[in-house]
Order: C-alpha cells, then structure tokens, then sequence
C-alpha cells in the first residue's frame, strides 16, 4: 500500500507512538460549560505533548538499549488529555457522538459485562459496580482527563497546570500516578505491552521523512507487513480518524480503565486450583505454571508458543512477540544482521496444548486462528494501541504481613481506538467475558468478568487440556481477580483542534 503520511505536530503523542516515561499522573475533572472548556483549551494547547516529541524520546530510549545503559532521565513534563460526551457536546463535536455507539452509550455494564450489584453480601459497597467507581460511573462522571508524563516529580511538576484549569471553573476530584515497575511487570509479576500493533505511514519530523513503526526487514508473510518481528503493520485510520473526518481528524477514542489486581488472591487461588489440577490429572503442576498459562506468557514475557515448558528459556527481545498459534514460523535475520529463532506452532491448537484457548494473550490476540469473527484479517483489525501503566505500591511477596500489600494497586488501562464499539467491545465484552468466543474452551480467567443473574461477579470456567495425558479437567477461577474501579470512554482531539476551540483565559 502507498504509505500514508501522518502529521507529527496535530496528533497528540500518547496515540503515537505512546508516552514511556517513568511516571504518569491522570487527573480526572467534572464540568461542561462552555466558556470554562474553552479556557481550559487555551491553558493546554500550548504545552500539549505532538507525536513528533514523543517519537523523538523513542529515538533516545532505543539508543540506550542499543548501548546497554539505562535511558538518560529527562526534566521535562508531557502533557495529554481526552474528554467525555459532556465535553465534546458542549464544544461542538457532535461527530464524536454520530461516530461511535459505545461512546454515545457511555461506559455501562451492557457493553463491559461491569457488575450492577452496589452491595456485596457483608453491607459493603461493590468497588467493582460503576455506581461505586472512584472515576466514572454515575456519581463521578468524568469531562477532563489530563494525561501528565514526567521520569520524576511528576507531582509537583503538574501542579500548577492543574491550579490553572481548576481556576477555569472545571472541578477537579481524581488523581492517581503511575509508575513504571522493575523489568516492565505489572503487579502480577508478567512482562506487560510486548505486543503492540505497528503502524504503516510516515512523518516528517524537522523536515526530515520517517517510518512512524521502525521496519526490521522482515519480508511479507501471506499479505501482511511487520515492523519488529510478530508487529503488523495496520493502517493508521483503525486508530486515528482520517482528514475526510472534520473536527474528528487526528483524534483518536480513548477507553480509560482503572483496574485494581488482588495479587494475593491471584497468587493464592492458583496454587490451589494448581493443586486440585495435579490430583485430577496425575502429574504436578505448580502455582507458576498455572499462572503462566492464565497469562499465556511465562514472567520474563516469554510466551507459552516459544517455550511451553521452560520458564527459563532465554531468547532476544525481539523474538518474544514473534509466534503464531497454529502455524510453525521460520527463523528470521533482521536487517541489523540479528538471528531470530522461529516458533514452532501448536500441533493440537484447537485444544490448546502450548497455551490454553483461555489465556488471556490468546483471547484478545488469536493471531492466525479463524474465530468467530472471521480470520486473521478480522483479528487484526480489533486491535487497539494500549498505553498503560501500573499504579500503587509492587507486592512485596518475601513479607507477606508487610501493610504496604493491604494498599491499593493495579493498572491505569488506556487504549486508543477508531472505534470503541468494534474494537474494545469485541476483545473486553464478546472475546474476554466469553466462555465460546473467539473459540469454545473458557473465559479469560485473568480480566474476563462473568455475572451471576444477580449482578455479582460469577466463577468462570475453562478447560485445562493436558498435553501429556490428553486429559481435559475442568477449572474455575475462584475469585476475581481483577476489579474495574473506574473508567469512561472518551475522545482525544487533535492538537490543532484544541488550539482553533481555544477561547480567552481571563
């Protein structure tokens, strides 16, 4: 295809190629007068962080990489932001509106499979039902999301922008920060963010043309594009609306989550269901292997398709997103003079033998796998550009008692997507939450929700199909283990928007 040329200093950076900083600090605000958001529009579109910077600081950390040292820390404050229907309404975005059901719906259990149950059995309220949310749902509906990037002090550096927008007249009433874990973990001990859809086009950064997606020399395979090896290469408009699109242009729909982990339970639960596995079937399987194959990847982000049975298994970077599920792949050189080994494919893939048809990389990504949306192609085009980053205190696994595991932590879950309708709603609701979808074996032990009649989360069942014995036993997950607290679906404007709506300060 001719590639597209994308412009570096209109799209905000966090789209692409995404912020990676050490720390972020969210920052949700309430209000939708007019004049008010007009303000506000005039106080960030001068410090709004363009992809073009963004891209810059990508040059910088992969420089490092390259040399073996740690990434210079930085001064400087990034600075991004997304609004609600209330706010897009109130400036004159009714496209934003026309162009999504789900972000006219709004954030609601009938498109997240979210529990409407306010009260848990004990009185207390349901964290997990949007009418208890810290950030969205009914009681705290969120109009402004500042999205703020910094390596330290991210705090006090934001400070004062958010002084001003409060000064606009827009209320401000959530803030979390997140930070970047030891070895890019999130709080249950995996490797996060490896795979990442890459995207064709380039742009023009102080006068010079470059690939947005850095292209390694891998050649086509059946049609399809790579950047790093296991990266397609889509086309920019599944994310980012096109210049046929008016005032939608080179924005882009953000779903924001806030999910809290219970790593104890998680940790707890399956060694137990690890245990019950082992006497069902005949031969040991422990609380790593378990949890492994609810993830579908081993902690170090090795996958279960490269290794199924070795944990410590070594192999380079760019080869831990590069395995199909069904197909066997050939090893690669890379245009750097890299080896990269190829991945053998599962020889009983329908049953999932190398990774359950229920881990959660599976579910969202089948890859090669026909599903019941079509093929490759369908799979592809649900795919999202997640931009999280873990929030709260690591678990401290050597002191159990230690107060510092009884605070909150989890994942401050952003995606940015055309279409939250095809795209979130097909991997969150119709693939996660099914126990059929995109093929029969299981939920999605790990973020799958499943409801009871009554509102409540429900157990969730899978699978477990034994390679070496041929044996299927069923599994449940015995509690949730991931708990949505907040969350709204959102519209991230161009920066050359934000700039024409921008109206007097004072």
């Amino acid at each position: 295809m001719i590639e597209p040329v994308l412009d570096a200093y209109d799209i905000q950076g966090n789209i692409v190629p995404g912020f990676r900083r050490k720390q972020q600090l969210l920052v949700g605000f309430r209000g939708t007068d007019r004049m008010s958001l007009r303000k506000v529009a005039a106080i960030i579109a001068r410090r709004l962080t363009p992809l073009a910077a963004v891209l810059d600081h990508r040059d910088e950390r992969k420089a490092a990489f390259l040399a073996g040292r740690d990434p210079a820390t930085r001064d400087d404050l990034w600075l991004n932001y997304a609004i609600g229907i209330g706010a897009t309404d109130a400036l004159g975005i009714g496209a934003a509106r026309d162009a999504d059901l789900a972000f006219e719906a709004g954030m609601v259990p009938s498109l997240t499979g979210d529990s409407t149950r306010k009260t848990l059995d004990d009185g207390s309220a349901n964290p997990a039902a949007p009418a208890n949310w810290l950030v969205g749902g009914p009681a705290h509906v969120l109009d402004l999301l500042l999205i703020f990037a910094a390596d330290a002090d991210i705090e006090a550096k934001a400070q004062a922008t958010i002084d001003e927008i409060s000064a606009s007249g827009l209320v401000p009433f959530y803030r979390d920060v997140g930070t970047l874990l030891k070895g890019d973990k999130e709080h249950f001990g995996y490797q996060d963010g490896i795979s990442q859809p890459g995207l064709f086009g380039t742009v023009k950064v102080d006068g010079a043309s470059r690939f947005i997606t850095t292209r390694y020399g891998i050649p086509d395979d059946q049609g399809t594009a790579f950047g790093k090896p296991g990266q397609p290469l889509q086309d920019p408009t599944q994310f980012i609306f096109g210049d046929d699109d008016g005032d939608l242009r080179n924005g882009s729909f953000l779903v924001f989550r806030r999910l809290r982990q219970d790593v104890r339970r998680f940790y707890a639960d399956a060694d137990i269901m690890a245990g019950e596995l082992s006497v069902a079937i005949g031969r040991t399987i422990s609380g790593l292997e378990l949890r492994s194959r609810i993830v579908g990847r081993w902690p170090s982000g090795q996958p279960l398709m490269r290794a199924p049975a070795d944990p410590n298994r070594l192999d380079p970077d760019l080869a831990l997103n590069y395995f199909a599920f069904s197909r066997t792949l050939p090893d690669l050189t890379l245009a750097t003079g890299e080896k990269i080994p190829g991945a053998a494919g599962d020889p009983q893939f329908q049953q999932g033998r190398s990774c359950p048809v229920w881990a959660h990389i599976r579910k969202v990504n089948p890859r090669d796998l026909p599903t019941d949306k079509g093929g490759p192609d369908e799979t592809r085009s649900f795919q999202m550009l997640r931009r999280g980053i873990p929030f709260g205190k690591a678990y401290d696994h050597e002191t159990p008692t230690n107060p510092i595991n009884a605070t909150d932590r989890g994942l401050l879950f952003l995606a940015y997507q055309r279409s939250i309708n095809d795209q979130f709603v097909t991997l969150n609701k119709n693939w996660m939450n099914s126990d059929v979808a995109p093929t029969a074996g299981g939920y999605d032990l790990l973020v799958g929700q499943h409801l009871a009649a009554s509102g409540d989360h429900a157990s969730k069942s899978a699978d477990f199909f034994d390679g070496p014995s041929g044996r299927v036993v069923a599994t449940s997950a015995l509690s949730q283990w991931v708990i949505p607290t907040g969350g709204a679906f959102l519209f991230a404007p161009s920066i050359g928007w934000t700039e024409r709506v921008a109206g007097p300060i004072a």
